[in-house]
């Protein structure tokens, strides 16, 4: 709680503003969106209804629409089944900072793969079992299994933060054309355990499948390109 009425008096004026917030308030109210202040004691619904200055010619933000594009990496029969990445809850970034705060670190020490109840079967894994994860591009080794029903047959998912098992290492690192951001994140890969140490095998009808699925975004891609240029 210390640390907490440090935030709300140091956060006072500027627009995370945490100063009216309360234990009790959010608890009441479900959670609160900043600025939570004199002015907004509730919490404020939504930003810059009234604009706001913008360092563009016209002082507005510029938003960019981009054309949905497949996933730059297929599923194929050395690597059927697809990765993602992203946060947790506990740690940030590259841990910097939250590595160092024990309470953090023990709920999140290390990174791990969550896995479908029936991709852990061709594995033969359970929750808490060891295996490594490869691409094309790398091998992560010694990731702890989470037998979970929130990722889909024939996907996993990583967080990235821990150096100790690099995740980006097997991901793809081509940068979006105006932001330069890497993607970093949906690739194809394999999953090698004690049991099945030359990773799973993907079966025909799923081979079939993805070729097909591909083609059918390549030609909608195509009559998507055809449509807008009629319009033009």
């Amino acid at each position: 709680e210390d640390i907490f009425n440090e935030i709300k008096r140091v956060s006072k004026g500027q627009l995370c503003d945490y100063s009216e917030m309360s234990y009790n308030k959010i608890e009441e109210l479900g959670g609160i969106q900043w600025p939570c202040n004199e002015e907004y004691p509730e919490g404020k619904k939504r930003l810059y209804t009234e604009g706001f200055d913008c360092p563009t010619e016209d002082g507005k933000a510029k938003l960019l629409p981009l054309d949905w594009k497949p996933l730059a990496e297929s599923c194929n029969p050395d690597f059927p089944l697809t990765l993602n990445t992203g946060r947790t809850v506990e740690q940030w970034h590259t841990r910097t900072k939250t590595k160092e705060i024990a309470l953090l670190n023990n709920l999140a020490p290390e990174a791990w793969v969550e896995l479908n109840p029936k991709d852990a079967i061709k594995l033969k894994v359970k929750s808490g079992d060891r295996i490594s994860i490869g691409s094309s591009r790398g091998k992560v080794e010694n990731i702890i299994v989470k037998v979970t029903e929130v990722v889909r047959e024939g996907d996993c998912f990583v967080p990235f933060h821990f150096s100790e098992q690099l995740i980006n290492s097997v991901t793809i690192a081509d940068f979006d054309s105006k932001s330069y951001e890497p993607n970093f994140k949906q690739c194809a890969v394999n999953l090698y355990s004690d049991s099945v140490p030359n990773g799973i095998k993907m079966q025909e009808t799923k081979i079939a499948g993805e070729i097909e699925h591909q083609k059918v975004e390549v030609e909608l891609s195509g009559v998507k390109s055809k449509v807008e240029h009629l319009h033009h």
